[in-house]
This record gives C-alpha cells, sequence and structure tokens, in this order.
C-alpha cells in the first residue's frame, strides 16, 4: 500500500498512461498505414521500420544517460537541461 502513496509511482503511472498510447500506435498503425497508402508489405519495409524503432529506443536511453554523465563530471544541472533543451529544439 505504501507505494500507491509514492509520488514516484504516480509520476511512473502519467508517464505509462500518456505516452504508451503513442508507442503502441507507431507498433500497430504506422505498418497498417504504410500496407494501405503506399502498397508496402511488412516484409518489404520491415527491416527499415524495425532499424527506426531501434534508433528511437537508443535516443531514450542516449536522453537518460547523457546529462547523468555531464552531472557525474562536475557540470550543473542546468548544463543537462540545456542540452535536453538544445535537443528538442533541434528536433522540432
Amino acid at each position: 500500500m505504501n507505494l500507491l502513496r509514492a509520488r514516484e509511482t504516480w509520476a511512473y503511472s502519467a508517464g505509462k498512461f500518456l505516452l504508451d498510447p503513442i508507442w503502441w500506435m507507431f507498433l500497430f498503425w504506422l505498418p497498417d498505414f504504410f500496407a494501405k497508402r503506399y502498397h508496402l508489405d511488412l516484409k518489404t519495409f520491415g527491416p527499415p521500420l524495425v532499424v527506426v524503432y531501434l534508433l528511437s529506443e537508443c535516443r531514450q536511453h542516449h536522453r537518460g544517460w547523457f546529462p547523468g554523465a555531464l552531472m557525474k563530471r562536475g557540470f550543473s544541472v542546468e548544463c543537462g537541461a540545456q542540452d535536453r533543451d538544445a535537443d528538442l529544439r533541434g528536433a522540432a
């Protein structure tokens, strides 16, 4: 019962609740979209799609690891946040 009282539990749950629909949309909707719109079967575009998913996963790990690595080397918390914000501006 203490788990439900922890703020971290609610933060994790909220993140999962908000982001999982987007991830599952990519997993299930994107192949169907490519098949209907561009007449591509999964055998044709499957390997490039797997690469996109793997790069996305690697990027998420990098975004979690890199600011922490900077802070361990003595950089301030703001430096890690600036890296994240610059990355977000670059993606937009």
